[in-house]
């Protein structure tokens, strides 16, 4: 899959399922976030971001971290390692709900599909 084919799927999972859930949601800070992608754009470098904070936060060490990232060296890594106290105060003020969202609607309009690299 190219680049150009996975962040126009990304957008449009984003645009098409993941915004009106939140902005249909009954939590009204999940309803701000729907606003806030209904004025601004979700990218992948924010999903990239997102993934780290979880490996992070999850206890992966630096080289399972930059492995899993892709990262030619372990500097970047590294940084996110660094600041794992803010990034565990910036996890508790964000609802879990958000990455189950994201990830039911994924399940549901890519389940079975065949990439280039395996099925999903």
């Amino acid at each position: 899959m190219t680049y150009g084919v996975y962040y126009d799927r990304f957008a449009s999972l984003v645009k098409n399922h993941f915004r009106p859930a939140m902005l249909q949601s009954d939590d009204p800070e999940l309803r701000i976030y729907g606003q806030l992608l209904c004025e601004n754009t979700l990218g992948l470098h924010s999903l990239r971001h997102w993934y780290s904070v979880l490996l992070v936060l999850n206890g992966e060490d630096i080289a399972q971290i930059q492995y899993l990232r892709g990262d030619r060296n372990p500097e970047s890594a590294f940084l996110y390692l660094q600041n794992k106290g803010d990034l565990v105060r910036e996890l508790e003020r964000t609802s879990g709900e958000l990455a189950e969202i994201l990830m039911d609607i994924g399940r549901r309009e890519y389940d079975g599909m065949v990439f280039d690299d395996g099925v999903y």
